[in-house]
């Protein structure tokens, strides 16, 4: 069985990692069978989180590049009713959030005061007591840095919330009132959709992004869907 190894959830997410979350979400839709461990990064095969152990032992890293490897190796069939044009809009509709939506949500959970203060004691449960505050404050000022080396905080505070309600009208409109993404039934880029933007729905502390899904209830229907297709025991 295939060994999804992850960190825990809140706020009704199945992982505080919208990466973690893809990954679980696309096997659930690919009925794949597996079993979540707790992820630790010193085993992780690229660094990050999520990482899988396949049934011979094999470690893999990188949310897509398992899926991708996943859908090889079972004969996934998720995608074999897209046609050209709709897998082409599932790479640049996925780069997009995984690019760019993303890391605005890092800004709001990581950068902000007030995401950070709800944001702490969900992820100081991730590390070793007496320690954990010490080594969150570090974990702060890494992703800071990582947030200006990727370009998104350099911006200001309102041209991020910008970016981010413009990504979530965008993915909206392609939506439109189709049941999934492309159609009548999922594809894999629902898992990332899904992933991103309940990571922002769900957040305590509102933000842009939770403002602007809330004026997009075909979105928010489409979110409901997506749950409840991948976690039907759950209603």
């Amino acid at each position: 069985m295939i060994q999804l190894y992850s960190v825990p959830g809140a706020w009704g997410l199945p992982s505080v990692s919208p990466f973690c979350t893809k990954l679980e979400t696309w096997l659930r839709l690919a009925q794949l069978r597996f079993e979540v461990k707790p992820a630790s990064m010193s085993a992780a095969p690229k660094g990050k989180i999520p990482y899988i152990k396949l049934e011979d032992g094999t470690l893999m890293g990188d949310s897509q590049l398992i899926i991708e490897h996943l859908t090889q190796r079972y004969g996934v069939q998720l995608d074999t009713w897209l046609g050209p044009a709709q897998q082409a809009q599932s790479q640049v509709v996925r780069r997009m959030l995984e690019e760019g939506t993303y890391w605005c949500l890092v800004h709001e959970r990581w950068d902000t005061e007030a995401g950070f203060a709800a944001y702490t004691p969900v992820f100081l449960k991730m590390l070793p007591p007496v320690i954990g505050s010490l080594i969150l404050g570090q974990i702060r000022r890494d992703v800071r840095s990582s947030l200006k080396a990727q370009g998104t905080g350099r911006h200001k505070p309102e041209e991020i919330a910008g970016i981010l309600r413009a990504d979530v009208a965008a993915v909206a409109d392609l939506i439109g009132d189709r049941l999934y993404f492309h159609g009548d039934q999922p594809s894999s880029v629902d898992a990332t959709i899904y992933a991103m933007l309940s990571g922002l729905a769900s957040f305590p502390v509102p933000g842009a992004g939770s403002a602007e899904l809330a004026k997009h209830p075909n979105v928010v229907a489409y979110l409901e869907r997506v749950r409840k297709k991948a976690w039907p025991e759950e209603g």
